[in-house]
């Protein structure tokens, strides 16, 4: 879903006149593009009589003669402030494909305010702080992210590859795509899968292939994907539907590995010493027995009670089955 040519020729004027100079390099990554486009974009900018100036050497790029005339867009103080403070935060998502539509989307915006204002709530907006925790997860296919949405908008079955860590291997799936969800640098997609015949989440950075089916299906009425979120609608193991806080202690030297087998995103994470605190809303408790012992020798179920013991339970098993007599 490439921006069109008329599109990025005018977000690259606009990113040109607020930033003075840019090299081409720099409009290569903002707006997702190869060098070659660049080059080809200010051509045909130069050919349309926009005045761009080059300059070679250390500090050389491209710029607009100063008394180049755009034409305004009129902007309220309120709603300048209101986006520069969701700026702040749309650089927290990840939003694979998107970057280019996001930074044109503010060039346009600040292209047409006073600069007194703008750098009087760019120096208010410094002073506040959005404490978004982010996984670094990167979706590097956008192509994948670009067929859940068209599976999203016109309700198509899918058929998906994804990574499953219990299995420790590529598993395919059936799914109903319901709606998306962005936690901490996660992208989940929510959806009713046709072999458990549940509504279920996946991590998008575990899908590797998708596939649209050339069939449709009806989105339930009663499903809210805010509701989804708030409530981390698991399917539990025996049909156990019971919400449950799960405490489980990680080395913080092992973190690095454990921190994808978490089944939801942790809804806090606090230091103890060597190792980290986390704590999880889920419905699927009895899934951290199987992560207890998968890294026993760097995690610890705090709580519940009735989870510790079930581990022990498993421990103890395991230990008859191999004892000598």
């Amino acid at each position: 879903m490439d921006m069109n040519k008329i599109e990025r020729l005018t977000a690259e004027i606009l990113a040109l006149s607020k930033n003075k100079r840019m090299t081409a390099v720099e409009l290569s990554k903002t707006f997702e593009v190869g060098l070659r486009t660049i080059y080809r974009d200010i051509q045909a900018l130069s050919e349309m009589n926009v005045p761009i100036v080059a300059k070679t050497g250390t500090d050389g790029g491209y710029s607009l003669l100063d008394d180049y005339f755009i034409p305004p867009v009129v902007f309220n103080a309120d709603e300048v402030f209101a986006m520069l403070l969701s700026k702040k935060v749309i650089k927290e998502v990840n939003i694979p494909g998107y970057t280019q539509y996001v930074n044109s989307a503010f060039f346009k915006m600040e292209s047409n305010v006073y600069g007194c204002l703008l750098r009087r709530f760019e120096n208010l907006q410094k002073r506040i702080f959005f404490d978004i925790k982010n996984m670094d997860v990167d979706i590097s296919e956008q192509q994948l992210f670009y067929k859940i949405i068209e599976g999203l908008e016109s309700n198509r079955r899918t058929r998906v590859k994804i990574y499953s860590p219990c299995k420790m291997e590529d598993v395919e799936l059936y799914i109903r795509p319901y709606g998306l969800i962005y936690r901490d640098g996660i992208w989940l997609i929510v959806a009713f899968c046709e072999v458990c015949k549940q509504i279920e989440h996946f991590r998008m950075d575990r899908i590797r292939e998708v596939v649209l089916k050339d069939e449709a299906f009806a989105l339930p009425d009663a499903f809210d994907i805010q509701d989804y979120s708030g409530q981390r609608c698991y399917y539990g193991e025996e049909g156990n539907d019971k919400y449950e806080i799960v405490k489980i202690a990680v080395d913080k030297s092992r973190f690095y590995l454990v921190k994808d087998y978490v089944f939801f995103k942790y809804d806090e994470l606090t230091e103890q010493g060597n190792k980290y605190i986390l704590t999880i809303g889920t419905v699927d408790a009895q899934e951290y027995v199987k992560l207890a012992l998968r890294f026993f020798d760097c995690i610890e179920i705090l709580e519940p009670l009735w989870l510790k013991n079930k581990v022990m339970e498993s421990l103890e098993d395991t230990y008859k089955k191999y004892r000598k007599d």
